[in-house]
């Protein structure tokens, strides 16, 4: 389990919370302004956890452009973020507090007639 600051456990029962998404692909950066959907699925090959079974997590994400050259995603670490808004500072300058959600690695990328990139991602 990840630790957390107390205004973060605070924050998490607060009926409106502000969250932002970063990570990396390879060793380029993105942040939610390049992601226009993302989900995570975690699923076992049967109803319950045995040993030799599979258990595998899947990340889904489309960028709205292309973040890496065509070619280049297949096989990149995906490292992944979620922030939570937990205050601000005495400038008044938002403070967020990052989650790491895992690392991933991609095993496809397909590119939309729009132009966007869809690509799924394994955990480790």
């Amino acid at each position: 389990m990840y630790s957390v600051s107390n205004d973060y456990i605070s924050k998490m029962f607060d009926q409106v919370q502000t969250h932002r998404l970063s990570g990396t692909i390879g060793s380029t950066s993105f942040s939610d302004s390049d992601v226009i959907g993302v989900s995570y699925t975690n699923r076992c090959s049967d109803k319950k956890v045995n040993v030799g079974s599979v258990n595998i997590g899947t990340l889904k994400l489309t960028f709205l452009t292309d973040i890496l050259n065509r070619g280049e995603y297949y096989g990149k670490a995906i490292t992944l973020s979620d922030s939570l808004l937990t205050g601000y500072d005495e400038n008044d300058d938002p403070v967020w507090e990052s989650v790491p959600l895992g690392t991933f690695y991609v095993g496809e990328a397909k590119w939309t007639s729009a132009g966007m990139v869809n690509v799924t991602a394994y955990d480790c």
